[in-house]
């Protein structure tokens, strides 16, 4: 069983990083998509409050996937975090 800490603690990081990389796409210093990043801060929110993943799926992972770099570290932390969520339930 996951530690329900753990989900938050790396919840909290992620939302930061999210928000820190969406005001850089903002100041034109990053090339991500603004609407993906609020998405992925939605998604992000919705998975704390509901933690199940038979209640809600994310979209994130599917574009992630889709159209960002492999390589692409915020992406890999995102995917470790569905990971996680799949493995959580409230």
């Amino acid at each position: 069983m996951i530690r329900v800490k753990e989900f938050e603690d790396k919840y909290s990081e992620l939302i930061q990083t999210v928000e820190s990389e969406l005001d850089l796409v903002n100041k034109g210093l990053k090339e991500k998509s603004n609407q993906q990043l609020k998405s992925i801060i939605s998604d992000l929110n919705k998975m704390n409050a509901i933690r199940d993943s038979n209640q809600f799926l994310p979209r994130y992972p599917r574009f992630i996937v889709d159209s960002w770099d492999f390589s692409d570290l915020l992406g890999i932390e995102l995917l470790k975090f569905y990971e996680l969520y799949k493995k959580i339930k409230n």
